[in-house]
């Protein structure tokens, strides 16, 4: 079975980003890569309702959140048909999800805002 790829290069010690699909199911008509995320959008073969996957990869710094959740809110608002998002956005909503290091209210607020848009 053959795959399509598409990837975002690794930048400093952040790791890259790499989507995959089946090109058999899946009909891509539109990409977009962003060094912290990539968009697919397509159509199910058999189908005709478009959507999207976005695969992400947050900045662990707090002080690029802001501009990480400002382009993905961004690019999100250009569509009008369902999302997939997921991936690692380096934010919890709860100091509880944060266990062993030093916790910070921002990437709860980041997190917190971003998910009631």
């Amino acid at each position: 079975m053959d795959r399509s790829l598409i990837s975002s290069p690794a930048l400093g010690s952040a790791s890259g980003l790499i989507s995959t699909w089946d090109p058999e199911f899946l009909n891509v008509y539109n990409k977009i890569i962003n060094r912290r995320f990539i968009t697919l959008v397509g159509t199910i073969r058999d189908g005709n309702q478009s959507f999207g996957f976005i695969n992400i990869y947050g900045s662990s710094s707090d002080s690029e959140k802001t501009n990480f959740f400002a382009e993905l809110s961004e690019v999100i608002g250009r569509f009008k048909i369902p999302l997939v998002v997921g991936g690692d956005f380096n934010a919890y909503l709860c100091s509880k999800e944060k266990r062993g290091c030093h916790v910070t209210p921002s990437p709860c607020d980041f997190l917190w805002s971003f998910s009631r848009k």
